[in-house]
């Protein structure tokens, strides 16, 4: 069962006649999910609603995999579809999408959403395309129609200068698409900070502070090479403490190499 489209959404059109009417889709892992990547896909969303408001953009259209059919909606204009977490239907709306609204561009906040645009169906070859690489997935983009979903992008964006050289090592072939754009703080959590601030404490110890998931299958977030760095730290600033956030499967054994 899929999820119906709207009516045709009404966008922007230039005041100007000649200058060309733009639209975008973001094909979107979750704007509403929780981590990191939806809090970096909300911030693009802004980013595409800002330029709708200022009338340098006709609007934009999300398609988006996790979140759930009737949530929230990104934009008053364009179209907004959720899969409701099936990939099938992801890929249903995307091609639906294409062939409705014709976007001049999609742009996929996740590597590998964009393998769908390597499917042998009619209306998804040629389309132009966006990645924004955040580096954890990219050792599994190296082959095959992974790798073909990077060669094909027309830009890739990264989170840091970093992971652009690191994606830049993967594929040297396409190193001057690959474009840098640092990250931003999330303003919804800096306007949960406004509205209830906290008094700074009277002593500030020298501290390392780390915020991620604990997840057995995601550790090449750096919890353990921190832990692994304290002994060599602490000899250079003794009373250094690091301060690890998050929830996850793999916590305890996290707990036993900080005791160890």
């Amino acid at each position: 069962m899929t999820t119906p489209l709207e009516s045709p959404p009404h966008c922007r059109e230039s005041d100007d006649a000649s200058e060309p009417r733009r639209r975008i889709l973001l094909a979107t892992t979750g704007l509403y999910a929780g981590g990191g990547i939806a809090s970096v896909s909300r911030c693009i969303a802004r980013a595409l609603e800002g330029e709708r408001a200022q009338a340098r953009l006709a609007c934009f259209d999300t398609v988006s995999l996790e979140d759930q059919p009737g949530g929230p909606r990104p934009s008053e204009q364009g179209g907004h579809l959720q899969a409701g977490g099936s990939q099938l239907r992801f890929a249903f709306q995307l091609w639906r999408s294409l062939r409705r609204y014709r976007p001049d561009l999609v742009l996929f906040d996740h590597a590998g959403l964009a393998r769908v645009m390597q499917l042998p169906v009619p209306g998804l070859s040629g389309r132009p395309y966006v990645i924004f690489a955040h580096g954890g997935e990219l050792g599994a983009f190296t082959a095959g129609r992974r790798r073909a979903a990077f060669e094909g992008a027309e830009r890739i964006l990264t989170n840091s200068e970093f992971t652009a050289g690191t994606v830049r090592a993967h594929f040297p072939t396409i190193a001057e698409r690959v474009h840098p754009v640092p990250l931003c703080i999330d303003p919804e959590l800096i306007e949960e900070w406004e509205r209830d601030p906290a008094e700074a404490p009277a002593r500030r110890e020298p501290a390392i502070l780390i915020v991620g998931r604990l997840w057995s299958t995601e550790r090449g977030k750096g919890h353990d090479a921190l832990i692994a760095a304290m002994p060599a730290i602490r000899e250079r600033v003794p009373d250094t403490e690091l301060w690890i956030v998050g929830r996850g499967d793999d916590a305890p054994r996290l707990e036993g190499e900080a005791r160890d």
